[in-house]
């Protein structure tokens, strides 16, 4: 375990989850758009998640 691994299994599940539970997927963007200077895989991880 390392700092970011549950946000990191969060952002990497497959898109169809947040389709089914879009306040999810809202909540999820809400955090990944206020989060201050995360290690670079995460941030490109969030970067992915957030790109339509």
């Amino acid at each position: 375990m390392y700092e970011g691994d549950l946000l990191s299994a969060v952002l990497t599940r497959n898109p169809s989850v947040w389709t089914e539970s879009p306040e999810l997927g809202r909540e999820l963007r809400a955090i990944v758009s206020t989060s201050t200077d995360p290690p670079l895989d995460l941030r490109q991880k969030a970067e992915r998640f957030l790109t339509p």
